[in-house]
């Protein structure tokens, strides 16, 4: 049996992005500023091809 590690909110977010990605010029992804690559989603670099995105750097002391 497959494990199942990907959530159902986060499916149903992805093919709502993909769903409105042809109403948007361009995304905007905000990231953790401490660890900017791997807050990245990479399902949102594939399913954006070349649509402009601007990456914002967000830091929280909590």
């Amino acid at each position: 049996m497959a494990l199942q590690w990907f959530p159902g909110h986060m499916h149903k977010a992805l093919k709502e992005i993909k769903e409105s990605l042809s109403q948007v010029d361009i995304l905007i992804e905000v990231l953790d500023a401490r660890i900017p690559y791997s807050s990245e989603n990479p399902e949102i670099a594939k399913i954006r091809g070349d649509k402009p995105c601007l990456k914002i750097l967000e830091y929280s002391t909590g």
